[in-house]
């Protein structure tokens, strides 16, 4: 976290007190024993009476800090030298300016002396970081070492350590950005760090401060930006958009956000009722989704407006981006996960670097990130979360098939593939497969029909529950079977038949009520029509254009693809000439902003 200091808030009368006992203090709050010329003296004693530091103490006087500097709590000082540094424009500022960019600057808790071989990394009490050495103080040189005082120690150095302000602290000064840094400051909290505050005198029961040491949080930092910009001890490469960016990016989000405050939908796990058979009225479901969507619709967008802004400097995917040097097929890597493509548009968009005490910043005049790389991503269901058709008193077999045994396979399985669909459907070091295997005894001389049904949603396994559903828009939804049966004993076969497939969408319209509905199949003359798989030996898949009007992402609610087997196996005809099992990889949701692109991507298998 940020710590700042402020000077003048929860000091009472009794600031005068400076020297209260050391009683109430802990140990590191306490001076080591000193000898020499002024080792009786406090630092703020030993400033006002060197000649080389007038200008220093009458600085630290305007401020209102001569307190702290009396107090028993351990410092040292690494004082500038009168005549080394800007004395009149410091003390042109405001009082808690001054403490935070100039006194506190150079003041730091603990004793650091000049002894033996010195190189550290010492951290000020405004929590910025320094080098010394036994020579320096960041670059000014040191002149007078190991100055001895009743309350710490004082170097003397020659000009003065310039401040930087963090990625945090920047968002007070830049220009132009106003809605952003707005949005992001109005979550900014604080509270006492009773820790690093100076204690002062109890008064009517109450503890003041002689100096109050506040500790700066804002949730908008870890939960939407997610990397906390005013941690000096990282280093972060922050876009702040600029107001036009900010407008045009929520005028094209907040299309894909569209919540409903109140609707039912159907889940299907509860209903034992082929999908085809489904009707809208003898549908009712307990299953209701309750949210405030006022807040959804205006926060979702503003998160992911923001929530790929900022990159760590110690990610390797980042040199890229503090290099400033793109290269064809370079990506980046916000601090959220997200990996982005478009490294050399987002930098065309943005000013050059200024460097902070944590990073560099940059104006953002757009935020070009692709949306299929942030809120509209690639969705992808690979196990069913219903079967039916299969009788009671019937079982039904989990199949996995191993990656490594489809290996020599490979070419001939994945021929009709699309190359985008291949990167998904053969994932590096898992299983390739995974569907159910229905029993011939649900068949013979039956009726059943199989049918799958798909979340349109991705599964958290930590969770247990479907989270990263679908958006309010266009997709292509992409369903790929599988062409392998079994026989009596389990062994594999290539399909030796075709499969007849329908397409039902389980969703709700626009005013949330509950849709059945037909999916029209590209190629098919009519809805009605049936799909039919060829027995080719391959991989195979269908394609289908869905859309959905509201959003269901961030909710317990999803819409479900039904995928069920045309034909009815009751003659020996029908499951002589037809494929009894339905065998389904898995369904690929793109949306419409990621069409194109993915339709570009490479396949490349890896051992």
């Amino acid at each position: 976290m940020k710590y700042i200091n402020k000077i003048g808030m929860m000091v009472v009368a009794g600031i005068a007190l400076a020297t209260a006992s050391c009683s109430d203090y802990s140990d590191y709050n306490t001076a080591p024993l000193a000898e020499g010329n002024g080792a009786g003296q406090t630092l703020f004693e030993n400033i006002k009476s060197n000649p080389n530091l007038q200008n220093f103490a009458a600085i630290v006087e305007k401020a209102g800090y001569a307190n702290v500097l009396n107090s028993s709590q351990c410092y040292t000082l690494w004082a500038p030298a009168d005549g080394t540094y800007d004395a009149e424009a410091i003390l042109n500022g405001d009082s808690s300016t001054i403490v935070q960019r100039f006194v506190n600057q150079h003041l730091a808790q603990y004793n650091y002396p000049v002894s033996g071989t010195v190189d550290q990394n010492i951290v000020t009490v405004n929590t910025k970081h320094h080098i010394f050495t036994n020579s320096l103080f960041d670059q000014c040189p040191i002149k007078e070492i190991n100055l001895p005082s009743s309350n710490g120690i004082m170097h003397i150095i020659d000009g003065n350590s310039p401040y930087y302000v963090s990625l945090y602290e920047h968002m007070d000064e830049i220009k132009g950005c106003n809605k952003f840094v707005d949005y992001i400051k109005s979550y900014a909290d604080s509270v006492i760090d009773t820790h690093k505050s100076i204690k002062g005198p109890m008064v009517n029961g109450q503890q003041t401060y002689l100096d109050t040491v506040w500790r700066y949080f804002n949730p908008a930092l870890s939960r939407v930006i997610e990397a906390d910009i005013a941690n000096e001890d990282s280093s972060f490469v922050m876009f702040y958009p600029t107001d036009k960016a900010w407008d045009n990016a929520h005028a094209t989000i907040q299309n894909d956000f569209k919540y409903i405050t109140n609707f039912h939908w159907a889940d299907m796990t509860k209903d034992a009722t082929l999908a085809s058979s489904l009707k809208i009225g003898n549908i009712t479901s307990d299953d209701v989704v309750k949210i405030d969507a006022a807040l959804y619709n205006d926060s979702l967008p503003k998160y992911y407006m923001l929530h790929n802004l900022a990159y760590s400097l110690t990610d390797p995917y980042n040199q890229v981006l503090k290099d400033r040097n793109p290269q064809e097929g370079d990506s980046i890597r916000s601090v959220s996960g997200a990996k982005l493509s478009n490294i050399a548009e987002v930098l065309s968009y943005s000013s050059p670097y200024e460097e902070m005490s944590n990073g560099y910043a940059a104006i953002l005049d757009s935020i070009c990130f692709k949306s299929y790389q942030t809120y509209e991503p690639i969705l992808k269901s690979t196990r069913p979360i219903r079967t039916l058709g299969l009788l009671s008193g019937t079982t039904y077999t989990v199949y996995d098939r191993p990656q490594k045994s489809l290996i020599p396979e490979r070419d001939t399985l994945f021929s009709e593939l699309p190359e985008f669909l291949k990167t998904f459907v053969l994932p590096k070091n898992s299983k390739l497969f995974q569907y159910l295997i229905t029993d011939d005894k649900n068949f013979d001389g039956k009726s059943a029909r199989t049918e799958m049904d798909f979340a349109l949603a991705t599964f958290n396994g930590r969770t247990g529950k479907y989270e990263k559903s679908v958006v309010a828009t266009k997709y292509k939804a992409y369903v790929v079977f599988h062409p392998f049966s079994h026989d009596a004993e389990g062994a594999s076969i290539i399909k030796k038949k075709p499969l007849y497939v329908r397409f039902d969408l389980a969703a709700n319209d626009e005013k949330g009520a509950i849709t059945f509905k037909r999916i029209n199949v590209p190629g098919a003359e009519d809805v009605t029509d049936d799909i039919i798989i060829p027995a080719n030996g391959r991989l195979n898949y269908v394609e289908l254009d869905l859309e959905f009007p509201i959003t269901y992402f961030g909710t317990d609610a999803f819409p479900t693809l039904c995928v069920s087997n045309a034909q009815s196996f009751a003659t020996t005809s029908k499951r002589n000439n037809y494929e009894q099992e339905l065998h389904i990889v898995g369904v690929y949701l793109v949306p419409q902003g990621a069409e194109e692109y993915v339709k570009t991507l490479k396949y490349k298998y890896e051992e």
